[in-house]
Formats: structure tokens, sequence, C-alpha cells
């Protein structure tokens, strides 16, 4: 089976076993980042290798908790983790590869933000960013500020009066003309997407702080721009963008991804094709067929 060659040779490149995440498209129980795909793997923890393995990770992702569990499951059993990943690891599957010392990255392979995806039956596309309600309000409360100190500093202009003076019809002037709009927030709603973007905010914290690379803070503003940043969550994270993770701070971070070899790009490109979802693999190399 030549998907088994590549893989033998990617064992070769790295000096490390192999272990997979290769969801294919079909549905199965293993076809996600759930809670099978963890029993499997706390199943057959202890022939984790202890000096450690490499995670070929291909998928659309799945739960936050259970990234999060299975990446400290293997940081426990593991010195160290590295996570290889030709075509794509979104949501959740990025979330579990920022636990990883490093993430090898295919040429054409992505990450993906991780503002989480709820389920919302009032919706057509059933499946929503938390994002889209916690943004639009937050950018309401932005709107509406701008508005209070536009109109306090024309009036100032216009009447020449203090600012103590004009802050009160100010302010009410400006409170009537949003009042329409916020009247439509659920504040329990909001409440509940706020929560929700939390979770994997303090999940990718804990993952990047583990790491030498990251101090508190680092880890803190890296986790927040990729819970908060990107406009769409299936928004394309490169090599390059991923490098950039962290500007907005002022200080470019960049994510754990290791430059590869010119052999290992070979493989990256190899495994890539091969990985169409027409290839479903969890666990060890041994349990494929060849």
């Amino acid at each position: 089976m030549e998907f088994v060659a590549v893989v033998r040779e990617l064992e070769d490149e790295l000096k490390l076993p192999v272990w997979m995440i290769v969801h294919g498209s079909e549905k199965h129980e293993l076809g996600g980042i759930d809670i099978p795909l963890l029993e499997k793997f706390i199943e057959h923890k202890k022939r984790l290798p202890r000096k450690g393995v490499a995670i070929l990770l291909d998928s659309p992702g799945g739960s936050g908790e259970v990234a999060y569990q299975l990446a400290m499951l293997l940081k426990r059993r593991c010195d160290k983790y590295v996570v290889v990943v030709p075509r794509w690891a979104k949501s959740a599957a990025t979330l579990f590869a920022l636990g990883a010392q490093s993430i090898i990255l295919g040429e054409d392979g992505q990450l993906g933000p991780l503002d989480a995806q709820i389920f919302d039956p009032d919706r057509e596309e059933n499946r929503t960013s938390a994002l889209n309600e916690v943004g639009a309000v937050e950018a309401l409360h932005e709107a509406t500020t701008e508005a209070a100190v536009g109109a306090m500093y024309f009036m100032r202009g216009a009447t020449k009066k203090k600012l103590n003076v004009l802050m009160p019809y100010v302010l009410d002037f400006v409170a009537k003309l949003h009042q329409p709009l916020f009247t439509q927030i659920d504040a329990v709603r909001y409440s509940q997407k706020s929560r929700i973007l939390d979770v994997a905010f303090q999940y990718a914290t804990r993952l990047l702080f583990a790491h030498e690379r990251y101090s508190e803070v680092d880890a803190r503003n890296v986790a927040k721009e990729l819970v908060r940043h990107y406009p769409s969550h299936s928004f394309v994270i490169n090599r390059e963008e991923a490098a950039q993770v962290g500007k907005r701070t002022g200080k470019i971070v960049g994510l754990q991804v290791e430059q590869p070899t010119d052999r290992m790009e070979g493989i990256l490109d190899r495994l890539h094709k091969m990985l169409d979802g027409s290839v479903m693999a969890i666990g060890e190399l041994e349990g494929v067929k060849s």
C-alpha cells in the first residue's frame, strides 16, 4: 500500500514513530475529534512511545474539549509530540496541534481559526460561529462609544460649552439613537456565546503557555487572535499566515510551525495527494493494512 510506504518514509525522516488521526470523508464514529477517538487513544495509551511520537493529522475538527484532553494525554505519555499536517487540520484539530512542540505544515496545508462552531436550529446552516453574535454586539458597543465621542466634540465646537455641561444631553441623545438596536440583544444568548468562545481561548492559552516559546502574555495574545481575529471559520491559515499570528500585539510571535527539509516537502506533497478523503487511519501505523 503506497500510503503505508510514504508514512514509513515520514518516520525515517522524523526519526519518530508515526501515529495517525486521519479522518476520511465517510461518516464513522471515529470520523472526528470526539469522544470515541479519545477513548481509543486512552485504550492504547500504554503503547504510546515515551521518547516521542509524530501525529499525522488530517481532520476537519470536532470537540474542543476532546482536542484539549487528547493533547494533554500525549503530553503526559510522551516526552514530545509533533504534528504533521499535509492537507488540513481545522477548528478543534488546530487546537490539538497547538499542544505539539512543533507543527510541520505542508506547502498547501492549512490550519484554521478557533472561533467555536455551535448548533443553531434557528438558522438554515444549522452550525454557526459563536463569534457572529458576540462580534456583532461588541461592534455595536464600539460604534455607540465612537458616536458619543464624536457628538460630544461636535457639540463642544458648535456651542463652546464645557464637556460636563454637554455630557448628559449627548449621552441621552446617543442612547435613544441606539436603543432600538440594543433592545434586540438577547443578553442570555450573548452570555452563552461569550462563554463558548472563552472555552476555546482558555484551552489554547494553556496549550501554548506550556511551550518555552511563549510567555503567558504571548500565549494569551496568540490564543485571542486565533479565536477573535479571523472573519470566517474556514479562513486559511497557511505557513505564511501562521508565521504572522501575534502581529496585532506589536510583537510577531507566530505559531510553532517548522520549516520542512526538501525531503520532507516531497513526503508532504505525496501525502497531500493521498489524503483526499478516501483514507481513514486512526492510531498506530501497524493498524493500517498494507
